[in-house]
C-alpha cells in the first residue's frame, strides 16, 4: 500500500513550480473585475427597536446585530470595524486594492468591499484579517499562503468556491460555517479532518483533494450534496461510505490506494469513475450499472473486462497498463467511443471491428499485437511503439483525422493509397499521419507526394517524407 508520505512526495516538485508560476502571473485568466454592487441596507422603526430574537442583540439606536464570522454584522449588512476596513497584513490590502481598482489614498470601506467578489492570494500574504468585511466574496484562492488562521473568513455568506493550499495545518473549523460553499479544493494538507466538513449545512457539490492526508475519511458519506469527488495522491482505500452519496456523478482518483470498488455499485447515478493507479482487481461489481459513461482502470490490478458487456451506457474505457488481454467482451458494444489499451498484453483487436461507435483507440506500446483488423470506425488512433509492419488493413478503416504510427517497423506506406476516401477528404478537417521513428524506404517519397495531394499531412524526421496540407501544422501526436 502507498504510504501518505509517498502520496505527497510525487507531486511536490510540480507543485513548487506551480506555486512559482502563480506568484509570477498573479491572477489567472477568468478572474475578471466584477461589477461593484452596493450592499443593501434596511432600517428598523423605533417601535421595533426593543424587540430581540435568539442569536441577536439590539444596540442603543435600535439596530439589530448578529454574530457573523469574526465580526458583528448589523441589519444594514455592515460588519463592525469595516468603516474603514482594518487589514493586519499590508500585502492583503494591496491585493484587495488591486482587485477593486482603488488608489492608496482612498479608504476601503464596507461599500467598497461589496465589489470584492473574487480574490487570489499567494505566499506573500500572512493574515486574512479584514476579509470578514468581504460579505460579497464568492471565490477565494489561497495558494501557497503562509496563513495559520482562517477565522476571518468564517461565516462569509456568499463564498461559493475556496482553494486552500497553506503552509502548516490551520484550524479548518471556519470551513463548517460557510453557508454557500459549493466547491472546495485542498492541496498539500496533512491531517484534513473531514468530520468538520460533515458539520456544515453548505450545498457542497465539488470536493477535490491533492497530495493531502485525510482524517476521518468515512465522514465523506455525510456530504450528501456531493456531485463530484476527486482525489489525487490522497489515500482513500475504503469506499464503504460511498453508497450514502446518492447525488454523486463523478468519482475521480489517482493513486488513492483503493482496494475494493464493490460499494461503488450502490451509486446508481454515477457517470464517471476514474480509479487510476489503485490496486483493486475486480470490476465485476459494476456489471449492469445503469448510468456509467466513463470508466478508467489504468495501472490497476484489473485483468478481466467481462462486466463491460453489461454496461450499455459506457462510452469511454481505459485499461492501459493492466493485465487485460481479451477484448472479446467489447464485441458489439452499443455505445463505446473511446478505448485505451496501451501497455497491455492484448494481441487481437478484431472485436473492435464490431463496435461502430468507436472513434478513438489508444493502443501504444503493445509488443504482442497481432495483425491489424479491417473495418475499424476509429478516426483517432495512437499505435506507436507496437512493432507494426503491415498497415494495409488501415486502408479499410474510416476516414481518419489523426493517426500516430511513430516508432514502429513500417517500411511501406503504399497500401494507404488504396483507401477509397483518401483522395476525397473533408477540406475543413486536418488529416494527420505521424511516421517518425519508422524505417521508411526511399520509395515512399512518391507515396507521400500523393498523400499530400490528396489532403493528408505527413510528419516524419526526413523532410522528403513530410508534408503539411493547408492550415494543418505539426501537432503533438
Amino acid at each position: 500500500m502507498i504510504s501518505p508520505t509517498e502520496c505527497r512526495v510525487g507531486l511536490l516538485a510540480q507543485l513548487s513550480l506551480l506555486g512559482l508560476l502563480a506568484s509570477c502571473v498573479g491572477r489567472p485568466a477568468g478572474f475578471d473585475e466584477g461589477d461593484e454592487d452596493d450592499l443593501g441596507t434596511t432600517t428598523e422603526d423605533s417601535d421595533s427597536a426593543g424587540d430581540s430574537t435568539e442569536g441577536s442583540s439590539t444596540d442603543e439606536v435600535g439596530t439589530t446585530t448578529s454574530e457573523t464570522g469574526s465580526g458583528t454584522e448589523t441589519e444594514t449588512g455592515v460588519v463592525d470595524g469595516c468603516n474603514p476596513v482594518q487589514f493586519a497584513d499590508p500585502e492583503l490590502e494591496v491585493r484587495v486594492r488591486l482587485r477593486l481598482g482603488l488608489p492608496d489614498d482612498v479608504p476601503i470601506d464596507a461599500e467598497a468591499m461589496a465589489g470584492l467578489d473574487r480574490l487570489i492570494l499567494d505566499g506573500d500574504v500572512h493574515s486574512l484579517e479584514g476579509l470578514e468585511c468581504a460579505l460579497a466574496l464568492e471565490e477565494l484562492h489561497l495558494g501557497g499562503s503562509a496563513i495559520d488562521n482562517l477565522a476571518p473568513i468564517a461565516g462569509l455568506p456568499a463564498l461559493r468556491e475556496l482553494f486552500l493550499s497553506v503552509s502548516g495545518t490551520p484550524d479548518i473549523q471556519p470551513l463548517a460555517t460557510l453557508p454557500a460553499l459549493e466547491k472546495l479544493e485542498v492541496l498539500l494538507f496533512d491531517g484534513f479532518d473531514v468530520a468538520i466538513l460533515a458539520e456544515s449545512k453548505a450545498p457542497l457539490s465539488r470536493l477535490i483533494f491533492t497530495s493531502s492526508v485525510l482524517e476521518n475519511p468515512q465522514e465523506l458519506g455525510a456530504l450528501v450534496s456531493l456531485e463530484e469527488l476527486r482525489l489525487s495522491w490522497t489515500l482513500l482505500p475504503d469506499l464503504s461510505f460511498i453508497g450514502e452519496l446518492e447525488q454523486l456523478r463523478t468519482l475521480w482518483t489517482y493513486n488513492a490506494g483503493i482496494e475494493d470498488i464493490a460499494p461503488v455499485a450502490q451509486v446508481t447515478g454515477l457517470e464517471t469513475l476514474e480509479l487510476y493507479g489503485s490496486p483493486f482487481g475486480d470490476i465485476g461489481p459494476l456489471a449492469g450499472h445503469p448510468a456509467l459513461i466513463e470508466l478508467g482502470c489504468g495501472s490497476s490490478g484489473v485483468d478481466d473486462i467481462s462486466a463491460v458487456a453489461t454496461i450499455p451506457t459506457l462510452e469511454s474505457l481505459n485499461v492501459s497498463a493492466t493485465a487485460v488481454a481479451d477484448l472479446g467482451p467489447l464485441t458489439g458494444h452499443p455505445a463505446l467511443g473511446s478505448l485505451g489499451v496501451g501497455e497491455t498484453p492484448v494481441v487481437d483487436l478484431s472485436p473492435l471491428a464490431t463496435v461502430p461507435t468507436l472513434w478513438r483507440l489508444v493502443a501504444y506500446a503493445m509488443p504482442n499485437l497481432g495483425p491489424l483488423p479491417e473495418g475499424l470506425s476509429v478516426v483517432e488512433v495512437h499505435l506507436s511503439d507496437s512493432g507494426l509492419t503491415d498497415i494495409s488493413p488501415m486502408a479499410t478503416w474510416a476516414p481518419f483525422l489523426h493517426w500516430d504510427l511513430m516508432n514502429n517497423q513500417i517500411e511501406d506506406l503504399g497500401p494507404l493509397l488504396a483507401a477509397e476516401w483518401m483522395f476525397d477528404p473533408d477540406p475543413d478537417l486536418c488529416h494527420e499521419l505521424y511516421l517518425d521513428g519508422n524505417p521508411l524506404a526511399p520509395e515512399n517519397e512518391a507515396v507521400v507526394a500523393e498523400l499530400c495531394q490528396g489532403g493528408v499531412s505527413t510528419f516524419a524526421s526526413e523532410p522528403a517524407l513530410s508534408c503539411a496540407v493547408g492550415s494543418c501544422g505539426l501537432m503533438p501526436p
